[in-house]
């Protein structure tokens, strides 16, 4: 008789916490207007500043998002107008000779789809050379040359998101110094989202970001590593052992172990982390497995904590860009803590 009673509490407690999520996520949106506010004076420069007269369009500046994806999105999408601008499109009398207007148009746009947030950035410039990305490919040994070759125009395109990747013939203002797309792709994969790029070459060029409407709750497993905790995306997580140290065996300069015999990698976290306190040695490792899209690699920690949803927050201020973080996440007692990106760690 007890089962059911208990049962039937737990169903409910489930239902008012999913209430809650929802009522506490009523809070935290933005029209993304708030972001979009900015772009029209700074096309107006960049136009000024290259001598191409470009209209800016907004649509959908109503659409809501959560209020983390509207205050971070600004920066990936400055890069991508810099691009259409100074890339994408071209000067007047070249315009002109196409069959163009000598104004040239790009069109930013969000649109709610299920639960992510799409926004696309189309111009209507010269489009995408594949030619010309396949040759900056080659030349810069981007990929090997019969990957290059075997690459349908699609993938040759999305090459464009490798860092330091550049068809400027020039160092200018807005292009030719090593940061690009790259930034926007890695920008938008901090905040949970993903881009893509599509070319209809001379009709133009769009890219879509698309990003979770919430970055609330993430699943995470706590380690200790070096004395300091940490958070593991609990999604990634495969097992967690406990190896004798004699068991693990120099690869190069790293480490391996052997797990169901396969050979992975092991990385130290409080040495990748740059933690100030050694690791307690002892007769085994603490090892957590860990696969990233298909990929297995291993974390030696101290020890392994509790599990844990928390309210993941992309690194800003003093954290952005720091290597091997995805994010944070403020506890109950006031301290922070660090989520891992295990992409970056493991690779």
């Amino acid at each position: 008789m007890l089962a059911p009673t208990l049962r039937q509490r737990h169903d409910a407690l489930d239902r008012l916490v999913g209430e809650l999520q929802r009522s506490v996520l009523t809070l935290r949106v933005l029209p993304v207007r708030v972001a979009f506010q900015r772009f029209p004076r700074l096309v107006r420069e960049m136009a000024a500043e290259l001598g191409k007269p470009v209209t800016l369009v907004l649509e959908g500046e109503h659409t809501e998002a959560d209020k983390t994806i509207v205050e971070l999105i600004g920066e990936p999408l400055v890069h991508v107008l810099r691009n259409a601008m100074d890339h994408g499109i071209e000067d007047e009398a070249t315009r002109a000779a196409a069959g163009k207007p000598t104004v040239a148009t790009i069109r930013l746009r969000a649109l709610r789809e299920g639960d992510h947030v799409v926004i696309e950035v189309t111009d209507d410039g010269r489009g995408i050379d594949v030619a010309r990305v396949r040759e900056i490919a080659s030349e810069r040994h981007v990929v090997a040359a019969d990957a290059l070759k075997a690459m349908s125009d699609a993938e040759v395109i999305d090459l464009i998101f490798e860092p330091g990747f550049s068809t400027a013939k020039a160092v200018t203002g807005l292009s030719g110094r090593g940061v690009g797309l790259d930034a926007v792709r890695t920008g938008v994969k901090r905040l949970g989202g993903q881009v893509a790029v599509s070319s209809s070459g001379p009709g133009g060029t769009t890219l879509r970001l698309t990003l979770p409407f919430s970055v609330m709750m993430t699943e995470v497993m706590t380690v200790e590593a070096g004395g300091q905790p940490f958070g593991i995306p609990l999604d990634a997580v495969v097992e967690t052992l406990r190896i004798p140290v004699t068991d693990v065996f120099p690869v190069g300069s790293a480490h391996a172990i052997v797990v169901r015999g396969r050979t992975v990698p092991l990385v130290d976290l409080s040495q990748s982390l740059g933690a100030q306190t050694e690791s307690p040695a002892g007769d085994s490792t603490l090892a957590v497995i860990a696969e990233i899209d298909g990929a297995v690699g291993a974390l030696k920690v101290d020890r392994v904590g509790e599990r844990m949803a928390i309210m993941l927050k992309p690194p800003g201020g003093l954290l952005a860009g720091l290597p091997g973080i995805a994010g944070f996440t403020v506890l109950g007692d006031g301290s922070v803590l660090l989520v891992l990106d295990l992409e970056e760690l493991l690779r």
